[in-house]
């Protein structure tokens, strides 16, 4: 691929400085997600904050919508270090898919670190993101591929979180609500109060180009809400992540009735859809597709998916 001109290093460092987000944010985040353990002392849960609030706040907020508290005993420092890292990327993961395992960068400089070939994605990451919290100046000389893979993935983050505070998703969203939520009698005021946080903190058909096509309306049932959708119906808790093992269930069925031998789809096409399928929003995520969706054809790079109401275009990272 080649670059239309040359990167403007000073807005990179901004926009990342800008996803770290203000200092006194961070502290105050950080503070709701420690808790001293047996023994540990004032000194020990200073250490600790000084390590949580090194983590970009976009991660922070995360692990405050899963419920993470950690708890700080004596000398916090490697253990804090690696439940962190483990937490950060078990609620960035989709579909029960974590998010190291996801990573196509990650994977493969595993794949080309001497030491690392056969180490399982997460646990390795745990060690790489670990250190990088921890400032650890020697990670880029020692590690260089997984650094800059770390970095890499911090960076795609950083592109969704400027996605997910951009106006125009922000108006979508607020349509979405407007529409099928906030007066909706099907729900119970903590089903408002849920899919309202799920709409601004995750893709879903929300904030779908054309939202009020797509999505039909939303109801509540036993623990959850539906959307349906032009693709079927969208299961999501009231409470915690979805159920991950119906999500790789779910995306294990469409990508093998749908796209894996499809003709009609590029072997990239295929691939980009694979890795897609794990991390990103789709019809994949519809637990009742078979009913609406008709086929998925590729054209000049996007993707089309046809179903009953009509043909929806999808944008996939390549």
């Amino acid at each position: 691929m080649t670059r239309s001109g040359p990167i403007d290093v000073a807005a990179l460092q901004r926009r990342r400085e800008a996803f770290l987000g203000a200092l006194k944010d961070r502290e105050a985040r950080a503070r709701g997600l420690i808790t001293p353990g047996r023994g540990a002392g004032s000194h020990d849960l200073e250490d600790a904050q000084e390590l949580v609030r090194r983590v970009p706040l976009p991660f922070l907020t995360a692990l405050a919508d899963e419920g993470f508290v950690a708890k700080v005993e004596r000398n916090p420092g490697e253990r804090l270090l690696r439940e962190l890292a483990t937490a950060i990327d078990r609620a960035l993961g989709r579909g029960g898919t974590t998010w190291s395992e996801a990573s196509v960068a990650f994977t493969e400089a595993l794949a080309g670190t001497p030491g690392y070939e056969a180490s399982p994605p997460h646990e390795a990451f745990v060690e790489v993101y670990g250190r990088w919290i921890g400032h650890d100046a020697t990670l880029a000389h020692e590690l260089p591929a997984l650094a800059a893979a770390v970095q890499s993935m911090l960076d795609a983050e950083l592109a969704v979180e400027e996605a997910r505070v951009h106006p125009e998703r922000i108006k979508r969203v607020m349509g979405f609500l407007r529409a099928h939520v906030l007066k909706n009698p099907r729900l119970s005021e903590s089903a408002r109060v849920a899919v309202t946080r799920r709409a601004q903190r995750d893709r879903g058909p929300w904030d779908q180009v054309d939202v009020e096509k797509h999505a039909k309306g939303v109801r509540e049932q036993a623990g959850q809400f539906v959307v349906d959708t032009r693709w079927g119906a969208e299961p999501y808790p009231l409470v915690g992540a979805p159920d991950a093992q119906a999500e790789r269930a779910r995306v294990a069925l469409f990508l093998e009735k749908l796209v894996r031998t499809n003709a009609r789809i590029s072997p990239k096409g295929r691939a980009r859809l694979e890795r897609s399928a794990a991390l990103a929003y789709g019809p994949w995520r519809s637990q009742d597709f078979e009913a609406y969706v008709t086929g998925i054809f590729e054209t000049r790079g996007r993707f089309v998916v046809q179903t009953k109401a009509g043909n929806v275009t999808i944008e996939v990272a390549g």
